[in-house]
């Protein structure tokens, strides 16, 4: 968000500037041979879509720091942040590995109370490598 800040200021929610970054990735992609979205390409036909996707984006950024009000904001914000990496997919064919598969958002929740870490917890031999 910073860095959309001072590139663009507050016009990046209101203009083109996030279209124009699709539009240029997906043409950048095809002119390589590359993968690209098609859903991406197809919706820079439709500009006025954009500036609500910018507005709702950097506003998210900004509010990021809530997470940390406690275990509800933090999984509320870890489902918008997920969704936003899946829209950055669908829309640009960029694929995020630690957002999109959840480790991003790990230091967020207890995961030593999920049943698997407490079965290793339990019984430490199953962690050990199988004798070759």
């Amino acid at each position: 968000a910073v860095a959309k800040l001072r590139v663009s200021g507050a016009e990046w929610a209101v203009n083109d500037t996030l279209r124009n970054y699709v539009a240029y990735d997906n043409l950048r992609k095809v002119e390589l041979g590359d993968n690209y979205s098609r859903l991406g390409a197809a919706l820079c036909r439709h500009p006025a879509l954009f500036p609500p996707l910018a507005a709702v984006s950097l506003g998210f950024e900004l509010l990021a720091p809530l997470a940390f009000l406690g275990r509800r904001a933090a999984i509320v914000w870890s489902l918008i942040a997920w969704g936003f990496h899946v829209g950055v997919l669908a829309l640009m064919w960029i694929f995020f590995p630690y957002p999109l598969l959840g480790f991003a958002y790990a230091p967020l929740f207890r995961l030593e109370r999920l049943p698997l870490f407490r079965r290793l917890r339990r019984d430490p031999a199953a962690v050990r490598e199988p004798a070759s």
